[in-house]
C-alpha cells in the first residue's frame, strides 16, 4: 500500500484522543524524533503502530509497543486518503 500522507504535506493534529485510536494516523515521539503511523492495536497503556507502507515502514515490528505517553496527538486532516 502506498504512503497515506506525502512529504511535505501539511496536517492538522489534535492532542484530544479519541477513546478509540485503532486505525488512526497518530504523532508520536520515538528516539528523539516524532514519527507519524498508524494505530493497529492498543493492549491496556501501551499502542503498536504500523506505516501504511509496510514494505519500507519502520513501525512497531522493528521496535515493539510503545507507551501511551509517548503520543502527541492524532491526525484529524487530512482523513484516511483512499486510491481511486
Amino acid at each position: 500500500m502506498l504512503p497515506s500522507l506525502k512529504s511535505g504535506q501539511l496536517i492538522l493534529v489534535s492532542n484530544s484522543m479519541t477513546q478509540d485510536l485503532t486505525g488512526q494516523m497518530v504523532i508520536f515521539s520515538h528516539n528523539g524524533l516524532d514519527k507519524i503511523k498508524r494505530v493497529k492495536t492498543i493492549d491496556d497503556n501501551l499502542v503498536y503502530l504500523l506505516g501504511d507502507n509496510l514494505e519500507f515502514s519502520h513501525d512497531s515490528r522493528q521496535f515493539g509497543y510503545i507507551s501511551k505517553e509517548q503520543l502527541i496527538g492524532r491526525v484529524i486532516w487530512p482523513k484516511k486518503i483512499t486510491n481511486r
